[in-house]
């Protein structure tokens, strides 16, 4: 039992560290923000694209460790990380993209840290279960779903809309939105079942007391 207060004392510690931290990036964002605008900005935007592929066929050769050659065209996928471009509009989405994120991470290390601070708090009084940590708890995973939704529309706007006739090295590049993204709605999932397990203990709580 003591070592579960010290677990619980150190998760509590490690999700508040957290907490100032995406706290101080999201501070740092807002500041370069106002700095790119006044002071630097020159036209110029980097934007990041951080979800989306494409396939592409290039000519390709390597040796194995064996010995083993192969000359003729292999398959990659291409990755447009971060792209330069003149546009006041596509300027204030890259920033409106940062803002969403760091205030995704403020805003679930801030609901983690009081869940584990409110339990650490309650192995003193054995009161684990509060309605006020399942609700903490429902909200992570809310915005976990909301935010890879998000990432995905994102994504494909991107890919469908706003980025044509992409070529590198006299190749087309056809982009398409990564599905693959949606699979964080798995553990986004996991998370509201575990809130909704920890909701039946607190009703489990309220009955026996009821009954006491």
């Amino acid at each position: 039992m003591k070592s579960n207060k010290i677990v619980l004392r150190q998760l509590a510690s490690s999700f508040y560290l957290f907490y100032i931290v995406s706290l101080l990036g999201l501070v740092g964002v807002i500041l370069s923000f106002f700095m790119d605008l006044i002071f630097e900005w020159d036209g110029a935007v980097e934007m990041r694209f951080k979800l989306i592929s494409s396939f592409v066929e290039l000519p390709t050769s390597f040796t194995m460790l064996d010995g083993s050659k192969f000359d003729g065209v292999g398959e990659f996928y291409i990755l447009p990380r971060v792209l330069e471009i003149n546009n006041l509009f596509y300027w204030i989405l890259s920033w409106l993209d940062q803002f969403v994120l760091f205030g995704v991470v403020v805003f679930i290390t801030r609901q983690l840290k009081e869940v584990f601070g409110s339990i650490s708090l309650a192995s003193k009084s054995n009161l684990f279960f509060v309605r006020e940590n399942y609700i903490r708890i429902k909200r992570v995973g809310l915005i976990s779903i909301i935010f890879c939704i998000y990432v995905f529309i994102e994504s494909t706007i991107y890919s469908y809309l706003f980025l044509k006739d992409l070529h590198v090295m006299d190749i087309a590049i056809h982009v398409n939105p990564d599905f693959s993204v949606l699979f964080g709605i798995f553990p986004a999932l996991i998370i509201l079942a575990i809130a909704q397990v920890y909701k039946a203990g607190i009703d489990m709580k309220e009955e026996s007391e009821l009954t006491i």
